[in-house]
């Protein structure tokens, strides 16, 4: 969705997409199908719910209230759909042999072998995915000034998680199986994972990144995208950074090297050799590497957040995004260790602009203090970056890092 949104205007493409899928919905049990128009087939959760996803994806890109307003009572019919798929609070396998699918398509666990992620390991990504879900829900419901429904949806999830955690977290190995990084990820991006046990499970999944599989992924079509979403979330695209840039079985440099112009549907190249799997750098481009990113305090890019990752041996970056207010700007360069920003910010929005800098004092706008910069305020230092509050215009910003 982001790698879309982010290079092309999808709000009618999509917001008609999700209108079918919304259609689709069997009005008895208010499942999903896994495709709009549904064309039968297999698939799960991470499928029919997309449905789900789209109209608040939608919001959160172009303020489109009307959509979400549409889309709520079947988005939380199907959510109540497989709460009724759950025993004692965990969502377990449901349906035929396609109907339960959790991350699809991981390396050595493809079509093309026997190995395919087990049940269990379906069910724990699930039940992440579920969560997700409901959080998508609650935000919505927020939006749609519906203060019962998004209580009750937060009082859930906060019942269900330690639940789940106790269902799949193994105490003495002190990770979720399987060992992958797609069952660290989604215990971690949906708050399944106790507080006391974040540092832990991370730096298992760090550890799973960069020395179990030496910066490549062993992630699906799912897991792919959420990892890029979490990591880039948190701060951490210097991972993403590895990652990108292997050359090497499985990543997308193998399939440059192997003469690909398309995305494959299997890290391999098995099967289908056009296929929606493993989209998303497209989308870490613009929103982790330039920073370019909507506000959720308001939607549409009405308020802006620029958070470029100044990562690894990368020594530039040029991006732009045009905006439904027009067009915004985020450049970077290092040079001897200074940084450079280009920031541009349409008329009539506001943006949030995270400055890479050991300190603020040492950081100009145009050539002065930043204290003197017309349209800047100085926000905070947060994680060794200065952040401060834009109005509309051109600024280019300067740092020691």
């Amino acid at each position: 969705i982001e790698t879309s949104i982010m290079n092309r205007n999808m709000a009618a493409f999509y917001g008609k997409w999700s209108v079918d899928w919304l259609d689709g919905q069997d009005p008895v049990t208010g499942d999903l199908p896994h495709t709009a128009p549904n064309c039968g087939g297999g698939g799960g959760p991470g499928w029919g719910g997309a449905g789900c996803v789209l109209p608040w994806k939608l919001y959160l890109y172009y303020g489109d209230r009307r959509l979400l307003d549409r889309a709520y009572e079947p988005m939380r019919t199907y959510t109540e759909c497989l709460e009724r798929c759950c025993t004692n609070s965990i969502l377990r396998s449901y349906g035929g042999e396609w109907d339960f699918i959790g991350d699809w398509v991981p390396p050595g666990r493809g079509m093309d072998t026997t190995n395919w992620p087990s049940k269990p390991a379906a069910e724990l990504f699930n039940n992440g995915y579920r969560v997700y879900l409901m959080e998508q829900l609650a935000k919505s419901a927020d939006v749609l000034n519906r203060a019962d429904e998004a209580q009750r949806l937060r009082a859930r999830i906060k019942e269900i998680r330690p639940l789940i955690h106790a269902a799949f977290y193994d105490v003495q190995k002190q990770l979720y199986l399987p060992d992958e990084q797609a069952y660290q990820l989604m215990p971690l991006m949906t708050g399944i994972v106790p507080d006391d046990l974040r540092g832990t499970l991370f730096k298992k999944l760090e550890d799973i990144v960069r020395r179990k599989n030496m910066d490549h992924l062993d992630t699906g079509m799912l897991g792919t995208y959420f990892l890029i979403q979490y990591l880039s979330a948190v701060g951490r695209d210097d991972l993403l950074y590895g990652i990108m840039n292997q050359t090497t079985y499985p990543g997308w440099g193998y399939m440059l090297s192997q003469g690909a112009t398309t995305f494959w549907e299997q890290w391999n190249g098995y099967y289908s050799k056009i296929h929606s799997c493993f989209t998303s750098p497209g989308g870490w481009f613009y929103q982790g590497l330039a920073g370019i990113r909507p506000d959720p305090a308001s939607p549409g890019f009405k308020k802006i957040i620029i958070k470029p990752a100044v990562v690894g041996d990368l020594t530039w970056v040029k991006a732009y995004y045009d905006s439904q207010y027009g067009r915004i700007v985020s450049n970077w360069k290092v040079e001897t260790g200074k940084l450079t920003m280009e920031v541009t910010i349409p008329i009539n929005t506001t943006a949030t602009v995270y400055v890479p800098a050991k300190d603020s004092a040492a950081v100009t706008e145009s050539g002065k203090p930043v204290a003197k910069a017309k349209g800047v305020t100085f926000l905070r230092m947060e994680n060794g970056a200065a952040v401060y509050e834009v109005e509309s215009g051109p600024y280019r910003f300067k740092s020691d890092r």
